[in-house]
């Protein structure tokens, strides 16, 4: 419908490895639309992958860009899209609205259920120099389609599937406790952790499962929408520098930090917090709002002890002196500001102290 004759696809090795692009470049092919494959997305995306997903877009005169596969290949397809109307480093355009044109047309179909990069209305770029996640938003940065097909989940590693699985519950409870919150994203972000805590634990335990990959399929990209509305609060803020500085997987990050950040939050806005206690599967009928709020910190340690999410960082050898460069990373990113609960450096550096 919109007149595309050539699409670059921005995905991974693994991905073409496991054939799963097959049904992707048949579909292309009946349609008479031509394709450019650029398989050289890393995890963590840095300025010179998107570069050379940028390259490979302009010399090949695609008209769009396919992400195909996690988080990481959408992001590259919506930086690429970006880089390729905007000039010089995309790092100036960190922030929200900070480019000048359009990017290309950019359409999403996620081979995991977590990231919700296929409706979100931004993008992460590593800045390998200064070991920093920095984020890239706007309206317009968003795909313009999104497919789901549940059935591109059931390749994924079992850890994978907890930790991207995990990064969606995040975004859920962070979107509805935030101070950003909307009817739209609280309704989303509901949803998604009914759908999320409800089968999560059958898909992760069995990726075959297609009902349950069908709804976390939903679920995540539910999450998307609600964190694109709603934004994320303090766990998602302080995963950044352990994932630029460490290599430590985003999904397996907000995990380990959710349950404490929400343990440190709940005062802020109980009522909240207890409603996701009740909709997450506790039995909070006859409990007072305070012990029901402090339910879903304890329902999020049991479900991370249940997928085998490690209870702290310390497999990575974090030398506690990086608690500072860290914590300063957190405030100047400034992802933390819709947090229910407002932190500063001392409750940061004291959450980060807790787990390394």
């Amino acid at each position: 419908d919109k007149g595309i004759s050539k699409v670059l696809i921005t995905t991974d090795s693994n991905i073409i490895d496991a054939r799963l692009h097959d049904p992707l470049v048949r579909s292309l092919e009946k349609k008479g639309i031509q394709y450019k494959i650029f398989d050289g997305v890393q995890e963590n995306p840095s300025e010179s992958v998107v570069e050379a997903a940028t390259k490979a877009l302009k010399e090949n005169s695609c008209e769009a860009v396919l992400g195909l596969g996690g988080g990481s290949s959408i992001d590259t397809a919506k930086l690429s899209a970006l880089s390729a109307k905007n000039p010089g480093s995309l790092l100036k355009y960190e922030g929200a609205d900070m480019y000048e044109k359009l990017p290309e047309t950019v359409i999403a179909i996620p081979t995991t259920a977590g990231t919700g990069s296929e409706v979100s209305q931004s993008a992460i770029i590593t800045d390998q120099l200064n070991k920093r996640k920095i984020s890239i938003r706007g309206k317009d940065i968003a795909p313009k389609i999104a497919i789901l097909d549940p059935e591109l989940l059931m390749t994924v590693p079992l850890r994978l599937a907890a930790s991207t699985g995990m990064d969606a519950f995040a975004h859920a409870i962070e979107a509805f406790q935030s101070t950003a919150a909307t009817p739209l994203s609280d309704l989303c972000a509901i949803k998604a952790l009914d759908l999320i805590s409800q089968n999560i634990r059958p898909f992760v335990y069995n990726r075959e499962n297609k009902q349950a990959a069908k709804a976390m399929s939903m679920g995540a990209m539910l999450a998307g929408i609600a964190f694109a509305n709603g934004r994320v609060g303090l766990p998602h803020a302080m995963s950044l520098p352990l994932t630029a500085r460490y290599n430590i997987p985003h999904g397996t990050a907000c995990a380990v930090l959710l349950a404490k950040c929400v343990k440190h939050s709940w005062k802020a806005n109980p009522r909240r917090f207890a409603i996701i206690a009740k909709v997450i599967g506790e039995k909070v009928h006859s409990l007072s709002l305070t012990e029901r709020a402090q339910k879903a910190a304890n329902a999020i340690q049991q479900l991370c002890h249940d997928l085998d999410i490690p209870e702290n960082f310390k497999e990575w050898n974090i030398p506690s002196s990086a608690v500072i460069q860290m914590s300063k990373d957190v405030l100047s990113s400034k992802i933390h500001e819709t947090n229910c609960m407002k932190v500063g450096y001392e409750e940061i550096a004291f959450i980060y102290s807790e787990l390394i």
